[in-house]
């Protein structure tokens, strides 16, 4: 079977983020979904269904990051094959080096050289330096910084803080030695060009940081943790209150007056927003796949579920478009929110809270 550059499906580069590849693909499918070729032919209504569900196979891979990751190791080896099918018919045309001049052999080793370091240039684009020790950076201070270290113990930390980006970058920079094998000379000494340099500049890179205030360190923490919101609908019953509610469902009173207003806590059978906050790591724990039937419109599906339209959108985001505002479910199955789950586990982090205060 051909191996199917999605990138190329989709009309957008290698490193396109999460946010504009959701765009361009709303763009697409509006453009391509069977209710918008409705005036078009029955065979090109035809080839533009097979195209809409290419753009959906293809965002599925890219938009998910593992699979993604999985995608462009196989495209990688995709090109790398073809590039050396390629270099083995050229190599079968060219002439005898041997009678080559001084001058050809130069203009031949410079253009390799020059395709070997836009070859390499594209990769490190992929992978940069700063993204790779932000990230790295962000997780030292999450693990291990407190607010109460005396300048002594800031003091070690920054310098162990430098010493393990310095041990990152090295051992990033050994892995790249692996290509010895399969690069050609000059390729290999362009990969490994920034060695010593990115070393040097890791030695000094935690020394010359200043620690984030705690504010910073916070927000970063909640960046990091808070990815999805998950919204329960809750139908008040009578004798309810916003404290007996806050308590049952370990909310803070807080969160849940962001969301409603203050007289709906006591008036029975009204409908309020409970809100949670769920991380990618729990989304396992607290959430649940069951089947869709079309039969049903999205929001009688997330009502059966105490759940709302946004919370599934959020939740399956392959799966549910939104289309001429109409929501567009492609899948037979969708993730739910497990409120059972939820509300243990938040049960759990309360008391572990209370128990450390």
């Amino acid at each position: 079977m051909e191996f199917q550059n999605y990138y190329q499906v989709l009309g957008v580069s290698r490193n396109i983020d999460s946010s504009e590849l959701k765009t361009i693909y709303h763009k697409l499918c509006k453009e391509y979904h069977p209710d918008s070729n409705l005036n078009l032919s029955l065979e090109a209504q035809k080839e533009r269904q097979e195209q809409f569900k290419t753009i959906a196979n293809a965002y599925a891979v890219l938009s998910d990051s593992s699979k993604r990751i999985r995608y462009d190791r196989e495209y990688d080896a995709y090109l790398e094959k073809k590039q050396h099918r390629a270099d083995a018919f050229s190599r079968d045309k060219e002439p005898d080096v041997s009678k080559r001049s001084f001058t050809d052999r130069m203009a031949s080793f410079y253009q390799e050289c020059k395709k070997s370091y836009r070859e390499i240039r594209r990769e490190e684009r992929r992978h940069p330096f700063e993204k790779r020790h932000e990230k790295f950076d962000r997780n030292i201070y999450r693990e291990f910084y407190h607010d109460d270290y005396n300048s002594f113990q800031e003091f070690v930390f920054i310098v162990g803080k430098g010493t393990a980006h310095v041990f990152y970058e090295t051992l990033y920079q050994l892995y790249k030695l692996n290509y010895v094998r399969k690069d050609s000379m000059p390729k290999f000494v362009i990969r490994n060009r920034v060695g010593i340099a990115t070393v040097a500049f890791a030695l000094g890179f935690g020394s010359a940081i200043l620690p984030p205030s705690s504010e910073e360190i916070q927000a970063s923490v909640q960046e990091a943790i808070e990815e999805f919101s998950v919204h329960r609908i809750y139908e008040v019953k009578e004798g309810d209150s916003l404290e007996s509610i806050s308590a049952n469902t370990h909310v803070s009173e807080e969160l849940l007056l962001q969301e409603n207003s203050s007289s709906s806590f006591t008036s029975s059978g009204e409908s309020i927003i409970i809100p949670y906050k769920i991380s990618e790591e729990q989304l396992d724990s607290y959430t649940k796949t069951q089947d869709f039937s079309q039969d049903l419109s999205l929001e009688e599906y997330a009502k059966s579920y105490q759940t709302d339209i946004a919370t599934l959108v959020s939740l399956n985001r392959d799966a549910v478009l939104n289309v001429k505002d109409q929501y567009v479910v492609l899948s037979d199955t969708l993730t739910v929110p497990d409120f059972t789950a939820i509300n243990h586990g938040m049960a759990k982090s309360y008391t572990k809270t209370a128990n450390r205060l």
